[in-house]
């Protein structure tokens, strides 16, 4: 069985019913992401995929449902009677597992916890197979779009490295703003995600940072917090600190200058930590990004995070004097309040009263100097 399909954005493919035996995965898979460890054949393929994604909704749906013949998975003619697979793996790999294939020979606890249900056959698959000239690059855009904005969630690791990479392949053909307008982005998503993947690919290639190496773990593809790297990088300052370009020249590679390597690093290990150095990560999530942003680049508290002190020990150290001010004064006013409940509720003894009023006294004072120094500041008279 086949039909024609064609589209104005792609080149014609046609929907073929073909045996699990004729189909191979796509080893460069762009949702492994660029940190996946190479994979030689199909066998070790369906391994990773197997042990890195959640596989338990696709081996549920197809082993009760079959594989539906309106969602085709889709491939390249290889030439020799194969079909390489580009988008549709984790689907193949499901099908592979509950179809006892010889590739799933590691996964029978898999396969027997979800046996298929009457009726069930997966002796072959529909898939919409390009010719062998079309090539994997030609098709990037459309697989992307595919991906990106599919039902299966795609983290942002491996949603900056397929953007990275079809701007390289279509040799500017496809421009940043194309692929913006391709998958709806409006609110600079995509760049925020290139100049940090660009920031971790030039680490990697000058042996500054390893993704493998980092005590905090990320998700999907990254082994690092990806998304905690990109978030940093939203500061404005900080990526003036660092020397980078402005977000609107997020599709070059290489965006830091030599000089600003060593204190990028230092960055991402205080954010990730290093396992093979025993260093533990300077913050324990998200919301101490703005805190860590200041504490780097201040020579004192940078540091200190260097010597392994946690943004919460040198956060006072570098927050804006107004904030800190107003932060102790909310703290002093709850006990504050709760000495004067108790005094007036439970009147004291006037030898407890002596006791406690040179103290009272004394803050008393504090508060009022307090209060008229800020007033002065304001630029009115006390």
């Amino acid at each position: 069985m086949s039909k024609p399909v064609s589209n104005n954005q792609t080149p014609q493919g046609e929907v073929k019913i073909l045996p699990l035996k004729d189909l191979r995965f796509d080893l460069t898979n762009p949702r492994y992401g660029p940190d996946a460890p190479k994979q030689e054949d199909d066998k070790e393929a369906l391994d990773y995929i197997m042990s890195r994604f959640d596989m338990s909704d696709v081996l549920s749906s197809i082993s009760v449902n079959g594989f539906f013949d309106s969602e085709p998975i889709i491939g390249v003619d290889n030439g020799d009677g194969s079909v390489k697979i580009l988008e549709g793996n984790r689907r193949l790999a499901a099908c592979l597992v509950l179809a006892d294939d010889p590739r799933a020979v590691a996964h029978k606890k898999k396969r027997d916890a979800h046996p298929l249900r009457d009726g069930v056959l997966l002796a072959a698959v529909p898939a919409m197979v390009y010719p062998k000239k079309t090539g994997t690059k030609h098709l990037l855009p459309y697989l992307g779009v595919r991906h990106i904005v599919g039902g299966r969630p795609w983290d942002s690791y491996a949603k900056a490295h397929w953007v990275a990479d079809t701007l390289e392949a279509t040799d500017n053909s496809l421009s940043l703003s194309d692929i913006k307008a391709m998958l709806g982005d409006t609110k600079g998503l995509i760049e925020r995600l290139l100049v940090a993947y660009q920031l971790i690919q030039q680490l990697q290639a000058n042996d500054l940072f390893d993704p493998s190496d980092s005590v905090k773990k990320g998700r999907g593809s990254a082994a690092f917090p990806f998304s905690l790297v990109y978030n940093a990088l939203d500061d404005r300052s900080l990526r003036k600190w660092l020397e980078l370009p402005d977000t609107e020249d997020a599709r070059k590679p290489n965006p830091l200058p030599k000089s600003r390597l060593t204190d990028a690093s230092w960055l991402v290990k205080l954010i990730c930590g290093s396992t093979k150095e025993m260093f533990a990560p300077a913050i324990n999530d998200n919301r101490k990004l703005l805190a860590l942003s200041r504490a780097v680049q201040n020579p004192e508290t940078f540091a200190q995070l260097k010597r392994g002190d946690s943004v919460e020990d040198v956060e006072r150290e570098v927050t804006p004097p107004d904030q800190r001010v107003l932060e102790d004064l909310v703290a002093a006013t709850p006990h504050l309040e709760d000495c004067h409940t108790v005094i007036t509720k439970a009147p004291l003894t006037p030898g407890e009263a002596s006791r406690l009023h040179p103290t009272a006294q004394k803050v008393a004072r504090l508060a009022i100097s307090i209060s008229n120094t800020i007033k002065t500041q304001t630029g009115n008279e006390v």
